[in-house]
């Protein structure tokens, strides 16, 4: 904004105080000069701002023109320009300069301006990436437990001046095909909770492949005023509907509309992770890994499909234990890591054989001689694939109002578009469902959830016998799974296979229910037992499974309700006089077999 200084009173200038183009505070003595009585005054500033220009602009004693300033870069609450205190004005910090630098609600709306001009010019999306447990796995050797595999081209070690330990670092597997691939279509960021040395280490890691990252686009903990949090707002201030977030973590991001959660990557065993904020991280995940286990325990499975879930749960325990789920228990112990410490290190100087220099990095390369983990992780393939749908929708529309934010949530209601969830034994009855995290996370993936038992109802997520969980049994088209088929749905953007997380009947341990029709279990028999089972075969009772002899239980059996005290009663006559039947025939049976003999 332009402003005329005049002379109200008249006179004339006798000495400029400043010159064209010098910045000015509000108030300052810009000249001085000799009034209609003679009189010698000063000319102060109207405003803060810079002089434009000397002299009259045309208008009646005009003597100069400024510009006002507009306080657009503040730095610790003081405009950088004129020096005001501006710090009730409000500003928008600018993550990638300083967490002390800002900008004005101008000058931060110009800036998302420029950026969705650009990207719209290259038809590309923004994407702000983390990178521990999301692209890489790093450790130190001070917090490594036991020696590393190092038989990997993707492993990298360096050190951090004036810090002297040694950083190892792992590549997730398929990272630099999903980050070239994703850089024709995205533009990248990194936001991490480690320092800026240290992400831009990463990032030359990375860049010694392809070159993909540039200083301008990487955050660290050092460049934010919150150390707890992320905000997205610290690098896209004003407009984020065209941005997305690949994190492994969603309870430290203010902004989770724009967030595709990954699983979290681990390969070191380490007493504690790095970088890492404090929070739950799985909170969802404990609660259905702890009812699968359950079920797990209760059944002692034996059959083909529950194998498949007891190998699944424990290869999820394998993989917390060498990551965030040994923490808590090697935190505990100092001399355990202390221990852990030396036999890192003596790791260290057998693989690699040099000191590492101050700022070098090392790579690792793999032997052929020796025997390389072969790593399944394949997160960020699910991820690709996510993104891929995102930008497609986004350039394939041409509203004015796109939202990749708005594309996302659509895709992730696609996951269980067309299901009806009943929850039963997953969480407390005096608390409202839809305040639950399992409740919440279905929702989110499209599926209707329902309190009662409906003929709507498609998938039953149990855990403990229950009167709903009995009868989805005999409801034929009716899923009884556990809680992990909706989380592994969650994990891989698509409908998880049922046959993978059917739970056993809670009425008896010898099947797995799966579309609605029970499937047998084959119990193996004692050698000693085998000529007693097609005579215990002809009498279904109690004694039947003391032998461990199994019949097929049709569904129409399950879930009934306990019988009585007189029928028990009944029941047990019944029961002495088939036990008295029974002697009578094995005596037969005996008799036969000498006979026979």
């Amino acid at each position: 904004e332009e402003i005329s200084i005049t002379l109200e009173d008249g006179g004339d200038i006798s000495s400029w105080m400043v010159r064209a183009g010098e910045p000015v505070a509000e108030g300052q003595c810009i000249a001085k000069y000799v009034d209609r009585l003679k009189r010698f005054s000063e000319l102060a500033a109207p405003s803060s701002g810079y002089i434009k220009q000397i002299g009259g602009n045309g208008l009646k004693n005009c003597v100069a023109v400024m510009v006002a300033c507009t306080h657009d870069i503040q730095y610790a609450g003081l405009c950088a320009l004129c020096g005001k205190d501006v710090s009730k004005l409000g500003a928008v910090s600018i993550a990638h300069a300083h967490p002390k630098i800002a900008v004005s609600h101008q000058m931060a709306q110009r800036i998302d301006d420029e950026t969705a001009t650009r990207l719209l010019s290259s038809k590309k999306l923004a994407l702000v990436l983390d990178l521990d447990n999301t692209l890489i796995h790093a450790t130190t050797d001070k917090i490594l437990r036991d020696a590393p595999t190092m038989n990997h081209n993707d492993i990298f070690e360096f050190t951090l001046p004036p810090d002297p330990a040694k950083y190892f670092v792992k590549l997730r597997p398929h990272l630099i095909n999903f980050l070239v691939e994703l850089e024709r279509l995205y533009e990248l960021h990194i936001y991490t909770m480690g320092t800026r040395q240290y992400a831009s280490k990463i990032a030359e890691i990375v860049n010694s492949h392809v070159p993909l990252f540039t200083p301008g686009r990487i955050v660290g903990r050092d460049d934010s005023l919150d150390m707890r949090s992320k905000d997205l707002q610290q690098i896209f201030p004003c407009d984020d509907k065209m941005v997305l977030i690949v994190d492994d973590r969603e309870d430290v991001w203010k902004n989770r509309s724009n967030l595709i959660r990954i699983e979290a990557y681990h390969y070191f065993q380490a007493t504690r992770e790095l970088n890492e904020l404090p929070g739950d991280r799985k909170k969802i995940d404990e609660v259905a890994k702890a009812a699968v286990l359950k079920e797990l325990e209760v059944t002692k499975p034996e059959s083909t499909e529950e194998i498949i879930i007891k190998e699944m749960i424990e290869s999820e325990k394998s993989d917390e234990m060498n990551g965030n789920g040994s923490s808590e228990e090697t935190d505990s112990s100092s001399e355990e890591e202390n221990k852990g410490n030396s036999r890192g290190k003596e790791s260290e100087s057998e693989t690699n054989g040099n000191e590492i220099q101050d700022g070098e990095i090392h790579q690792h390369h793999s032997d052929p001689s020796e025997s390389v983990v072969v790593e399944t992780d394949s997160f960020l393939d699910v991820v690709k694939d996510v993104l891929f749908k995102v930008h497609e929708n986004y350039y394939s529309s041409n509203a004015k109002d796109r939202d990749a934010k708005e594309i996302l949530r659509r895709v992730r209601l696609g996951v269980l578009n067309g299901c009806t969830i009943l929850f039963s034994g997953i969480f407390p009855t005096n608390v409202h469902p839809e305040s639950n995290d399992c409740w919440k996370l279905a929702i989110s993936l499209g599926a209707r959830c329902s309190k009662e038992f409906t003929n709507e109802v498609t998938h039953v997520i149990g855990s403990t016998p229950t009167e709903k969980v009995n009868k989805a049994t005999t409801t034929p088209g009716v899923y009884l799974v556990n809680l992990g088929w909706l989380l592994q749905s969650e994990k891989n953007w698509k409908r998880a296979n049922e046959m993978n997380f059917a739970i056993t009947s809670n009425n008896n341990k010898f099947g797995v229910l799966m579309k609605g029709s029970w499937i047998p279990r084959i119990t193996p028999l004692p050698i000693e037992e085998v000529a007693k089972s097609s005579l215990e075969s002809l009498f279904p009772s109690k004694n039947k499974r003391k032998h461990g002899i199994v019949e097929e239980v049709p569904p129409q059996s399950i879930g009934k309700e306990k019988k009585g005290r007189t029928e028990e009663k009944e029941e047990e006559m019944e029961s002495d006089d088939e036990d008295e039947m029974q002697s009578m025939l094995e005596k037969e049976f005996e008799g036969d077999e000498s006979e026979t003999e």
